[in-house]
Parts: C-alpha cells; sequence; structure tokens
C-alpha cells in the first residue's frame, strides 16, 4: 500500500455510514478494477454479493447491519475472511482470489490493499480502526460450470460426470483428514448436534407408523441404538474421528456447490465451494455424509 494512502486512511476519522448508503456506494463501478465491469449487488442474510463479469466480492456485514446473527470488529471479521478462503484451498483451489479491507474516510471508500492479499497478515491497528468493510475476492462461477446444469445439459455423459466428481470427493476427503486435525470441542458440539437431529428424526417418523406395528417397534429400537451410539460427552464419534470415519468434511455439499470446467482453473478436477463456516457443527460428520446428502440433493 501507498505511503500516501496510509497517511489518508490513519490520519482521517471513519465516517458513520448506514447499511443502504454503503450498498450505493458498492454498486459504484469506479470501486472496482477497470475489467470488473458493471456492478450488479445480492443481498444475502449475512453479507452482500457484489459481481462483476469474471469476479465477484463478497463484503461481511458488521454487527450493525446484522439482525440474524453476531458479529464482532474488523478483526473478527478479518479472521472470518481467512477462514473462508483458507477453508476452500483444498476443495476449490484457485477459485479465491484474496481478501481486501475498504475504509471510509470524509464519507468516501477507501481499499486499504490495491490488490486482493493472500498473506493473511491483518492491517496494522491504526488501519484496522478505520476498516468498516472486508471483502472476499473470487473468481465468478458461470452457471454452466455447475454440477446440476452439466447433467442438464450431457445426459449421455452423466455416468462420467458423476464419476468425476466422485473420485474428487474421495480425494478432498483424504487430504481433509491431513489437512483439518479437529479439535475435539468441535467434536463434542457436532456429537451433540448429531444426537439431536436423529431423536427429531426419530420422533418424526415414528409419528408417522402405525400404533403397535412392526415398523414402530423397528423406528423405536432403532433409536434406542442411536442413543447408545451416541451417549457420552463425545459417543461414537470420538473413535470415528480417530480412524478416519469422522473428519472436517464440506457440511454443505449439494449440486450447486459443485463445479466442473471453470475457465481459468483446473479442467482435470471438479471442485467444491460453499463450505460452511467452522463453527457450523454440520462439517463434523461421518466422510459419507457429504455423499449421502449430494446423492439426495441429486
Amino acid at each position: 500500500m501507498a505511503p500516501e494512502l496510509k497517511q489518508l486512511t490513519s490520519s482521517l476519522p471513519t465516517s458513520k455510514i448506514s447499511g443502504e448508503s454503503r450498498r450505493d456506494w458498492l454498486a459504484l463501478s469506479w470501486l472496482y478494477p477497470n475489467s470488473f465491469g458493471k456492478p450488479r449487488l445480492i443481498n444475502d442474510y449475512n453479507s452482500v454479493l457484489v459481481r462483476g463479469d469474471a469476479v465477484e466480492y463478497k463484503f461481511l456485514l458488521s454487527a450493525e447491519d446484522l439482525s440474524t446473527r453476531s458479529r464482532g470488529g474488523a478483526f473478527e471479521r478479518w479472521l472470518e475472511a481467512c477462514e473462508e478462503v483458507a477453508d476452500h484451498r483444498l476443495s476449490a483451489p484457485g477459485l479465491y482470489q484474496g481478501i481486501r479491507a475498504l475504509s471510509w474516510s470524509d464519507g468516501e471508500p477507501v481499499w486499504l490493499h490495491d490488490e486482493p492479499c493472500l498473506d493473511f497478515e491483518p492491517p496494522d491497528q491504526r488501519l484496522l480502526n478505520n476498516v468498516s468493510d472486508i471483502a472476499i475476492v473470487r473468481s465468478r462461477i458461470s452457471n454452466r460450470c455447475l454440477f446440476a446444469n452439466q447433467l442438464n445439459s450431457q445426459p449421455e455423459r452423466a455416468l462420467h460426470l458423476t464419476a468425476r466428481v466422485a473420485r474428487s470427493l474421495v480425494g478432498f476427503h483424504r487430504s481433509s483428514q491431513v489437512a483439518a486435525p479437529i479439535d475435539f470441542d468441535r467434536v463434542a458440539q457436532a456429537g451433540e448436534a448429531l444426537r439431536r437431529e436423529a431423536r427429531f428424526c426419530g420422533r418424526n417418523l415414528i409419528a408417522q407408523t402405525i400404533p403397535g406395528s412392526l415398523l414402530e417397534f423397528v423406528c423405536q429400537e432403532l433409536m434406542s441404538h442411536l442413543e447408545r451410539f451416541l451417549s457420552g460427552p463425545y459417543g461414537a464419534i470420538r473413535k470415528a474421528v480417530k480412524t478416519g470415519l469422522v473428519i472436517d468434511c464440506h457440511g454443505g455439499l449439494e449440486m450447486n456447490n459443485v463445479a466442473i470446467n471453470v475457465d481459468g482453473m483446473s479442467k482435470q478436477r471438479p471442485i467444491f465451494f460453499g463450505r460452511p463456516p467452522r463453527t457450523d457443527c454440520a462439517r463434523i460428520n461421518y466422510a459419507l455424509s457429504d455423499l449421502a446428502s449430494l446423492h439426495l440433493d441429486m
């Protein structure tokens, strides 16, 4: 970053910008590189996505802009952005270009980085105090590359495409066992979440059976087995982590989170994106859970 930019952003106070005013600024084309194209804003529950022709900026909303969940200041959002980029290095190599921080000086936006950065080093504390927005920069995936659309447009190659996705998913799972050791606090939380989900599904299933029927008896036995299987602070999940059956998997694998033959990326392997944050218990699960989720969506 240029010294004059550092001096500008550290000496001028950050103006209070309302959510609507900020969105108006984010829609201005001069805020982005010349090749960006016309910005198109998409509002999500915890972010604002600004799409260009080939690149998109995902702005993480600050705490005051959120109504559904809390989020800390600029440093916490910087860490959250770094985690998202790092979490996709194995599953979607080449998709993420880096992170940029935005400051508001005299009511106008100023980038703290000339280019997206991947070193994950947070800005200097003096600059961080003025940061109001953190943007994750990633390549835009064409709809034609999505797995669902590939299957629809090439039904004769469905078996081949599915096999490619399956091989890549196995490779990602094997890599994630080595690259992302699981903290056992997360294992305990995931075990409790699985127990609650099993109870909920079991009760719904029993409610649909005929009282006194063989199916009701089988469902009750299954619920009892699951209770024993998932009992204790960790249950069977802790043992499964040690054997590699439970891993830090994708956690949100659907056909629209899988892309094939993405421009500018490896043509040899599909990519998996849209992973939930690390705090999401759905990520700590049996390796087969990703496959089951994708199979149900298909």
